[in-house]
């Protein structure tokens, strides 16, 4: 939703709020460029927090740019959503998701991190026309805001959800060495 479905926006931030190209050419670039740079501290944000509260953390991010975005009319402020957006994309995206598919599915790597790409697709494909749908109904805060409400309350049982760790059998946290398939 952050990155793929974010440029059904720009001919309504244009129309209704009156920014020019330039500028909402410049949110995808400053919230690519905050994504860029959390991408390259990702390692040591997750060394200091885990997993599980880095990744609330993002997620908590991602929901406040939205809310931002619902809530104001200005550029300086679409800006702060961007760079806040880009904060949630680059450390709540594909990286924290690989290292939990890495930890859990370890026998089926590929898989898992197969059907989680294609979430994301599944957005890219429905997202336009329900966010194009909900703005022509309700107008453009209002669709920022339910997809704020909407990510709050997808993370929410997905924060939940996450442990950092798989817990090993009993037989092996006690040492023994049978095979436990």
């Amino acid at each position: 939703l952050l990155s793929n479905v974010f440029p059904i926006y720009f001919p309504f931030i244009m129309e209704i709020r009156g920014f020019s190209n330039t500028q909402v050419s410049l949110l995808t670039t400053m919230r690519s460029i905050t994504a860029l740079f959390s991408m390259f501290v990702s390692d040591r944000y997750y060394n200091r927090l885990n997993l599980k509260k880095g990744i609330a953390l993002a997620l908590c991010a991602s929901v406040f740019s939205y809310a931002i975005y619902g809530c104001s009319s200005s550029p300086a402020l679409y800006y702060l959503a961007a760079l806040i957006s880009g904060l949630g994309y680059g450390l709540g995206g594909m990286i924290p998701a690989s290292v939990l598919i890495r930890r859990w599915f370890p026998a089926h790597t590929a898989t898992a991190m197969g059907i989680a790409a294609s979430g994301s697709g599944v957005a890219s494909i429905i997202g336009p026309v329900l966010i194009t749908s909900l703005i022509r109904r309700f107008g453009l805060s209002a669709a920022f805001l339910a997809e704020s409400a909407l990510m709050a309350i997808c993370a929410l049982p997905l924060v939940l959800l996450i442990k950092n760790e798989p817990e090993l059998p009993q037989a092996q946290a006690s040492g023994q060495s049978q095979d436990l398939r």
